[in-house]
């Protein structure tokens, strides 16, 4: 029950009123969209798929101008009556998550390792505040963001050298749900093998019944199994059928929304459970694919435009 899932269901409801064009579905379509961005600032990704696919629609400039505009006047109106909401409340015009600022920090000191590490908040490190509780979220993220910033301007290719790490981190494995639907939050694949190749003596899943754990892994291989195919498959797709997907509206708002959101991702850490707005967008890709395969014997495709 993390952002997830509300975030997953605000954005692709959102592509879904876009891709009606029609106005008032795509004033819909940008109200979604900005509450989309109030559960994860990473929605602006999918604010400059939008208006980067306009580009390449087609269409006549001042139709692309209109479209732009009906979709920002609904991310307004959003932003607008959210802000002036929490302004009443708390004295501050606020219409998004504001843990940018921890995020970068993460991404941006002496221990960074490209995923979450929250090793930079402990006592004699930058990160560190002492009595937090008596400071406000506003003091306390900016004081985080100085810090994360005088960081990456002593170490830039530092900070980018970690760019790779984090599309590792987010991609290699994906045992987060898993682990949780099973409550078992604790463990996670990651921290199994990290254990069997250092020799850890740490028991695994201790108290728990030997047919738990069997069932563990066999269920973290089926699942990889599965995960591994998709984006297996999604490669090929878009490797074979590069120029139909760009041609295609559908396909290549979905693959700016993955570039856009990913290139995000790199400023802060990378973590497992980030990915999942992609996977879904590649599971659309991967349909036609697999369907073309058993009809054609073939992974190329002829998409409709």
């Amino acid at each position: 029950n993390y952002t997830e899932l509300i975030f997953n269901v605000l954005i692709f409801a959102s592509i879904y009123f876009y891709l009606q064009k029609n106005n008032w579905k795509m004033i819909i379509s940008g109200i979604l969209l900005a509450a989309s961005i109030g559960v994860r600032p990473i929605g602006w990704a999918l604010l400059g798929a939008y208006l980067i696919n306009e580009l390449f629609s087609g269409e006549q400039v001042k139709k692309i101008l209109s479209n732009a505009g009906i979709l920002i006047s609904g991310l307004l109106v959003f932003i607008i009556l959210f802000g002036t909401f929490s302004y009443s409340h708390f004295g501050k015009f606020i219409f998004t998550s504001t843990n940018g600022p921890v995020n970068l920090l993460i991404a941006a000191n002496d221990d960074a390792t490209g995923a979450y590490n929250n090793k930079v908040f402990e006592k004699g490190n930058v990160g560190f505040i002492a009595n937090p509780e008596k400071k406000t979220y506003i003091v306390k993220e900016s004081y985080w963001l100085k810090q994360a910033y005088d960081w990456i301007y002593k170490h830039p290719v530092k900070y980018i050298s970690l760019f790779p790490l984090k599309i590792v981190h987010m991609f290699i494995w994906d045992d987060f749900s898993v682990s949780r639907l099973l409550n078992l939050s604790d463990w996670n694949l990651y921290r199994v093998i990290k254990n069997i190749v250092t020799g850890s003596v740490e028991p695994i899943l201790d108290d728990n019944p030997h047919s738990l754990k069997i069932s563990y892994f066999i269920l973290q291989i089926l699942h990889h199994l599965y995960y591994f195919t998709l984006v297996i498959l999604f490669i090929l797709a878009v490797k074979m059928n590069f120029k139909v997907i760009f041609s295609n509206n559908v396909l290549r708002l979905l693959m700016l929304f993955m570039f856009l959101g990913i290139s995000i991702h790199l400023l802060t850490f990378g973590d497992a459970r980030y990915k999942y707005p992609y996977i879904i967008s590649m599971m659309i890709f991967i349909a036609p694919v697999i369907y073309n395969s058993i009809i054609s014997k073939s992974l190329v495709l002829k998409y409709s435009t």
